[in-house]
């Protein structure tokens, strides 16, 4: 081996990639001086979140890798961290001084506690020993963790944390020794292993409050192996967890080192380490290593530290796979055992097949992975591997310890290749048993009569045979025993010919007039239409295999599937027949029809399951290059439009095919390219594609979408998407589906942000219903009734002015409700502490049932509210009063957002007589009990599910007053019978998720299954924390003030945005609420958000002032562009070499997909995303190049410049188009999210004063 010189400090020799020799300089090197990262850099400047700074490359940027660590971290802030003790105790910390002495840690360390012990001087500490070697383990890593490690990380730290971080987050696999060529030396000790636990816990949660707790891992459920998925709640159901173990240990010297250990424990509800403060004087365990290892009995070597823990690892992956596979093997073997016998039936077939088709996909993805961690050792070991850093006998004595582990691993590797072996015969076998049956269904069905004599017999007696003949010769070990060449093919084919003659004949049926080759002769000679490039027997073997796929899915449609003539080589015939745009209820369908025509097209279009081609463009580009691809290659008519994906980036093509989901099993790579070659060059809508791995990148014409998307949006207009929706939704009769909608629902004089936030989200879900083309009742339920209004009541009696709630109704009801909430507090506070500990003692959580001391405020309320479900005339009268006093406050207040009810309801107004309706009929089945003199629901008793736990629930207090479940169990069936509703919303905080589940399976219970299906809970989480200027207290008007005022604080200090908008009073009061709209309906509903008036009030993209801007500006700038859209030829030419325009259109075209995508989910997130992608790209269109000369007309223009600006004017119609449809789309969002656009309201004049 080539000796490399020793290094000395100002050594620059190259270290050669083949010198594999441990550096002499890393035994000799005095340590270097500690220096933190990131406080460096943040000393000179540097300014970033701590994660960005931390990963930055060589070259000043966050790289690939860096931006998985910082999308993983996303929502943890180093203040969190700095402040309070985060997240779990899951970080272990050793350190040590070459002397033996060490500093004493707790075993469990939280990411703050990890964070204050690395953040002391590590050497020449006052009170501290010296940490010459530190060991830094974490399990199940989180974003406070990583926090706490880049923080304190040194420059010579910094490169190896980087790569341990993204490796460890994006399961590499690798097994090496790094040191650099050239620079000041370090060395990189490293090992990444990933982990498959077979086991029967299922993961955890992966995020809390909006922020990951560990990294992303995949469980895959196994237990379809072994039929736990057949019913039996008995057997115990296992799934594979997917794991990872990532170590590093970095240094420049070896006397100073650091080693890190991430590993994912989250499978082991059994790993627990406990902390014991005498560890130090003990056993200590290591974790790193983790086979018993003594932390107090330190390894100082460096690679001798590395080999043991690799050793450990090594161990403990080999057991984890041991386990597994032996696992396989079993339950393979079990399968195997019972289906010894060929399937009786063709299901019992499919079964099979479906069954080792999925097992053999899995054990393939197995195998790959233990190649891998294979592959790596191996490459560890090799002549010119990192095994050269090892050479002493005593680091050679682990490595053969290693060395049989990984022996050992090998192995497992052949016995995976033995299982997928077994279980691709079982396959082939069940396939070629699947496809006699199949035959023999083929004969008795109605299907196989329609065909002609000529198909089927051909089908029957020529493809079938050869196909069955072919499987069976296919089949590793068959079941009879003979040699297996071209004679004994035919004599098989031939008998099976005869045989089904035979059975066709014993079975009654008769053979064809005239046998199957005569027929197949005078079809030759019959003249017709060209079949070139597809046979007869090819489009019949198409035929078959999909009529066998259809049954095998659908066996119950059948008779449905109507098979079309053939002759689809050409392409011209589809397949299946497609619906005639004639049968569409659309006005637009003539237009585009014709507009089709322009290009070329034929029609009407190829239709497939879920696709909107009459109504979304994209739709339509799918459809007919899913037809293309059909036509093209030998795959399902179906997977063909499914293996069409969308893409991100204008860069990898509008669209991208998935050649192994369009033809399985296919030779991707000669497929893909087939493709291209085959791909129609003349094709109206799209250039040839390209290959990119497993991929075929597909392009949009520029022209054809110019052509295609303009006129479509300029004659839908404000039902651009609208179509989309209904088009893809479920058939509706003449008369519309009706939708009961409750949103916002606060409660006695109490207005919070979760109120807020529900009625902005429902009024997008009513208009977002509306376009659907339901009919829309809008119901605002107020929490009118119970014991917040009779605490209103007793609060009025003790604080209550009549000249104060003249003057002021709702603000002085809103003071009175503050005072008496405050005075009331110490009861509830003492009564829940009472209540945690009954339920402690009794070992269950249900609602507390005692009767409150007289005296207290708390027995006061309940007294009132006592008379007011007796109807006591005083207590009644107050109620009235407050009641309309609210509703008339937040009818003024809804205005304000945009907002309006069909109908105020509320806890009060439901009927008595249907709430006693309810609890009779909860008697007679048996569901309500009395218990201490209260009735309630003990929902355990009635799940249907193992392990569900609706709790239990009151019906009527022992006191008699009916609580907030009944009432809302009344309402619900009194509204069925009101409005004859199809669908009800609730648009309710998350924190109803119980009561909402508790609603659903009571009636259930009451035998109302269909009325509970018609429920839907849409729920969100509230803000972050406490929103100031509402809840308890705070009158929510001034709230919304505050926001106008931040406006028009921003407006004044811009006056571009300022003069463009206006700045009437009426504008500056719209510009407020549609940053507060847009602000809530940014963010998704199942995240926490923080409340940043300033942030939502600037014009920032996605905000909504730069929406507003936005629209203000095209519309603008549609001011001083011609009037007539209609283009000629040359314009859509002119128009297609704009870049910025027609990505502009291509956004455009995105829009129904988004909104049908948003009326799935309720989740209008996305559609403000969106604005903001179109906004983005609209600035590039309109925002001048800067890079250009000088102007038109000024000194020194030339001929060609004065050429370039004739060409300008001639675009101008084309522009005023793309602009104008920008336009319309912006608006149908804008107002969708219940934005009106500052632009089409009637302004006040320039001089009125922008604040009253």
């Amino acid at each position: 081996m080539f000796k490399m010189p020793l290094h000395t400090e100002n050594s620059r020799t190259p270290f050669l990639p083949f010198a594999k020799e441990w550096p002499g300089i890393f035994e000799s090197r005095p340590p270097r001086a500690e220096q933190n990262y990131v406080e460096s850099l943040r000393g000179v400047g540097a300014v970033g979140d701590p994660i960005s700074l931390f990963m930055r490359d060589a070259h000043d940027q966050v790289s690939w890798e860096g931006d998985q660590v910082k999308n993983f971290c996303e929502g943890a802030q180093l203040t969190e961290l700095q402040r309070h003790g985060v997240g779990r105790q899951a970080a272990w910390l050793d350190d040590r001084s070459s002397t033996t002495n060490h500093r004493t840690y707790s075993d469990n360390l939280t990411s703050t506690t990890l964070y204050n012990h690395l953040l002391e001087k590590r050497w020449n500490h006052d009170s501290l020993p010296d940490a010459d070697r530190r060991l830094i383990y974490v399990s199940d890593l989180d974003p406070f963790y990583i926090l706490a490690l880049t923080e304190t990380a040194t420059f010579e730290e910094r490169n190896s944390l980087q790569d341990l971080l993204w490796k460890h987050l994006k399961l590499e696999t690798s097994m090496k020794v790094q040191i650099p060529a050239t620079g000041f030396l370090t060395y990189r000790l490293e090992f990444h292993i990933p982990i498959f636990a077979l086991r029967t816990t299922i993961p955890k949660e992966g995020a809390r409050n909006g922020i990951r707790t560990k990294p992303k891992r995949i469980w895959r459920d196994v237990s379809f192996l072994y039929g736990a998925n057949d019913g039996n709640d008995r057997v115990q159901k296992y799934g594979i967890h997917e794991a990872h173990i990532s170590t590093v240990i970095c240094g420049s010297s070896e006397r100073r080192w650091t080693a890190y250990c991430f590993e994912d424990t989250d499978f082991n509800d059994e790993v627990t380490w406990e902390d014991d403060d005498r560890s130090f004087q003990t056993f200590r365990q290591d974790r790193i290593v983790n086979f018993p290892q003594d932390a107090n009995l330190p390894i100082w070597n460096v690679r001798e530290y590395f080999l043991k823990a690799l050793q450990g690892r090594l161990g403990q992956v080999f057991k984890e796979w041991i386990h597994l596979i032996r696992s396989l093997e079993e339950w393979i073997q079990s399968k195997a055992d019972k289906t010894q016998s060929l399937p009786s039936d063709h299901t019992e077939a499919i079964s099979i097949f479906e069954w080792s088709h999925e097992t053999s996909q899995l054990i393939q993805d197995l195998k790959e992975r233990l190649t891998k961690t294979n592959e790596a050792w191996r490459l560890f070991l090799a002549s010119d591997g990192d095994i050269a850093y090892f050479p002493d006998e005593q680091l050679r004595r682990h490595l053969l310890e290693i060395k049989q582990t990984s022996e050992s691993l090998d192995g497992l590797e052949s016995r995976l290749l033995h299982l997928e072996r077994k279980v691709r015969f079982l396959e082939q076998q069940c396939l070629a048993s699947a496809q006699m049956l199949q035959l023999s269904t083929t004969l008795e069905s109605s299907q196989a009569v329609k065909l002609s004599g000529f198909n089927s017999e051909l089908t029957i007696f020529v493809i079938s045979p050869i196909a069955i003949v072919s499987a069976f010769f296919a089949i590793p070990q068959p079941i009879l025993s003979f040699e297996r060449n071209f004679k004994s093919f035919v004599i098989s084919v031939i008998l099976l010919t005869v045989g089904l003659q035979t059975l066709i004949m014993l079975k009654g049926g008769t053979f064809s007039r005239h046998p199957w080759w005569k027929t197949m002769i005078s079809k030759k000679q019959e003249p017709g239409p060209s079949t070139a490039g597809s046979s007869y027997s090819t489009a019949m073997r198409l035929k078959f295999r999909n009529l066998r796929r259809r049954n095998a899915r659908n066996p119950r449609q059948t008779s449905a599937i109507e098979l079309a003539p053939m002759g689809r080589g050409t392409g011209t015939e589809p397949f299946i027949e497609v619906v005639s745009f004639s049968q569409m209820a659309t006005d637009f369908v003539p237009e585009l029809e014709n507009l089709l025509g322009t290009l070329s097209l034929s029609t009407p279009i190829p239709t497939f399951a879920g696709a909107a081609s009459a109504s979304s463009p994209l739709g339509l580009y799918r459809s007919y290059l899913a037809d293309t691809l059909y036509s093209l290659v030998d795959c399902d008519r179906e997977a063909a439009y499914n293996s069409i994906q969308s893409t991100v980036g204008a860069e990898n093509g509008d669209f991208a095919v998935a050649v192994p989901r369009l033809c399985p099993g296919s030779k991707v790579d000669e497929l893909a390219f087939d493709l291209m070659k085959s791909f129609p060059t003349d094709h109206p809508l799209f250039p040839l594609p390209y290959p990119d791995g497993v991929q075929l990148r597909i392009f949009i014409k520029e022209e054809s979408l110019a052509r295609l998307l303009l006129p479509w949006i300029n004659q839908q207009g404000d039902a651009y998407s609208h179509a989309s929706i209904l088009e893809r939704s479920e058939p509706s009769e003449n008369e519309p589906k009706k939708l009961l909608l409750e949103f916002s629902s606060p409660n006695a004089c109490v207005f919070e942000q979760k109120h807020l936030r529900s009625a902005i989200l429902g009024a997008f879900i009513s208009e977002l219903y509306k376009r659907a083309g339901w009919n829309v009742t809008k119901l605002n339920f107020l929490g009118d009734y119970g014991k917040p209004m009779a605490l209103l009541e007793r609060g009025w009696e003790l604080f209550g002015s009549d000249e104060s709630l003249e003057a002021d109704p709702a603000g002085h009801l809103i003071e009175v409700y503050h005072q008496i909430w405050n005075a009331i507090q110490p009861e509830e506070q003492a009564r829940k502490k009472a209540r945690n500990e009954a339920n402690k003692k009794s070992g269950e959580d249900g609602p507390e049932n005692k009767a409150e001391p007289e005296g207290t405020l708390t027995a006061e309320r309940d007294a009132i509210f006592k008379k007011l479900e007796e109807k006591e005339e005083g207590a009644m009268a107050l109620f009235e009063r407050f009641r309309d006093v609210n509703i008339k406050y937040y009818t003024e207040l809804y205005a304000r957002l945009g907002i309006a009810f069909d109908e105020y309801s509320g806890e009060s107004q439901v009927s008595h007589e249907v709430m006693e309706e309810v609890e009779q009929m909860l008697r007679d089945k048996g569901i309500s009990e009395q218990k201490e003199g209260a009735w309630v629901i003990d929902l355990k008793k009635h799940e249907a599910k193992k392990g569900a736990n609706h709790g239990t629930v009151f019906v009527r207090d022992r006191a008699g007053s009916t609580t907030y479940l009944l009432r809302d169990l009344a309402a619900v069936i009194e509204r069925s019978r009101k409005f004859q509703f199809d669908k009800m919303i609730f648009v309710v905080a998350a924190d109803h998720d119980l009561h909402f589940s508790q609603i659903t399976k009571i009636l259930q219970d009451l035998e109302m299954s269909e009325l509970a299906s018609k429920l839907q809970h849409v729920h969100f989480k509230k803000a972050s924390k406490a929103v100031e200027g509402l809840g308890i207290g705070h009158k929510p008007e001034a709230f919304l003030d505050r926001w106008v005022a931040h406006m028009l604080e921003v407006l004044e200090a811009d006056d571009e945005r300022s003069n463009l908008l206006g700045g009437s009073n009426a504008g500056v009061k719209a510009l407020g609420i549609s940053a507060l709209l847009a602000h809530e309906l940014s963010v998704k509903n199942d995240a926490y958000h923080p409340y940043d008036v300033k942030a939502a009030t600037a014009f920032k993209p996605g905000a909504g002032p730069e929406l507003q801007y936005w629209y203000a500006r095209v519309c603008s700038e549609l001011k001083n562009l011609p009037q007539n859209i209609d283009l000629s030829e040359e314009q859509y030419e002119a128009l297609a070499e704009e870049d910025d325009q027609i990505n502009l259109l291509r956004i455009l075209a995105q829009y129904p997909d988004i909104t049908h995508a948003v009326y799935k989910s309720l989740d209008p997130a996305p559609i403000v995303a969106y604005l903001g992608n179109v906004t983005k790209q609209l600035a590039e269109c309109l925002t001048p190049d800067e890079e250009g000369g000088s102007a038109p007309g000024e000194e020194g223009e030339s001929a060609v410049e004065a050429e370039d600006l004739a060409e300008q004017v001639d675009t101008a119609p084309a522009l005023a188009a793309v602009y104008e449809a920008t336009r319309k789309v912006l608006k149908n969002g804008l107002t969708l999210l219940g934005i009106t656009p500052i632009a089409d309201i009637e302004r006040e004049r320039a001089d009125t004063p922008l604040a009253d």
